[in-house]
């Protein structure tokens, strides 16, 4: 719905096959704002793992600051500026967070090793500079990657390890899976808010994005037989 409304896709649906990227981004974020800030995106976001700049200890209370009940105008889905599209942008009083969405296809765009952060072409670093534009003295600025493991912690820390970053900025990833399994986490008496989650749960399940946690040995293994060397 939200990719539709924000014309991701097209009227008829015809584009849709190149378009799941967008669609999940709005199934997923349109999803999420719904549910109270505490009990949704407070979840997911605090599962990041930074692999540039110093963690903002204060993350939660910086979001905190804002009155985020109900947050709907707190969150841009698609915000263009001249040279970047980010996916999800966040509004708090502290904070500009943004985040670069991944399912079926790889970064638009690279460059070779050795440019410096203000002239790469690299779509991630486009995007940082397009926070930090969006960003006055009073913000701190926050990307997020999301993909699925393991090309998401591959992506994510080659670029912090080759591309000479702006220190103004932190930078995380954030898997698919881990999303999943954030919310899988979450309880709640509310039934409205028990569907929601559950409709979140059930597509990305869908998508495949569930991890091996473990497999039953109980009908194979026999406790009283050893080996004997």
């Amino acid at each position: 719905m939200i990719a539709e409304i924000n014309s991701k896709i097209s009227k008829s649906g015809s584009n849709i096959s190149d378009r799941q990227e967008d669609k999940l981004t709005g199934d997923i974020f349109g999803a999420l704002r719904y549910l109270p800030y505490d009990l949704g995106l407070e979840k997911i976001l605090s599962k990041r793992s930074v692999v540039f700049g110093k963690r903002i200890d204060d993350f939660e209370f910086c979001i905190n600051q804002t009155e985020l009940d109900v947050y709907d105008e707190y969150i841009e889905f698609w915000p263009r500026d001249k040279e970047a599209e980010l996916d999800v942008l966040i509004h708090t009083k502290y904070l500009e967070i943004g985040i670069e969405v991944k399912y079926l296809s790889g970064l638009s765009s690279d460059d070779e090793d050795g440019i410096t952060f203000e002239n790469s072409n690299n779509q991630i670093i486009r995007e940082m500079r397009s926070l930090l534009r969006r960003c006055d003295s009073s913000k701190k600025a926050v990307l997020i990657f999301i993909a699925m493991e393991p090309e998401c912690r591959e992506i994510a820390t080659r670029i912090a390890k080759d591309k000479k970053l702006s220190a103004e900025i932190e930078f995380s990833y954030l898997s698919w899976e881990t999303i999943l399994e954030s919310i899988n986490s979450i309880t709640t008496n509310d039934p409205f808010y028990k569907v929601i989650l559950k409709d979140m749960c059930d597509l990305l399940s869908k998508k495949n994005f569930n991890r091996f946690t473990d497999f039953s040995v109980e009908e194979i293994v026999n406790d009283v037989l050893y080996f004997s060397f």
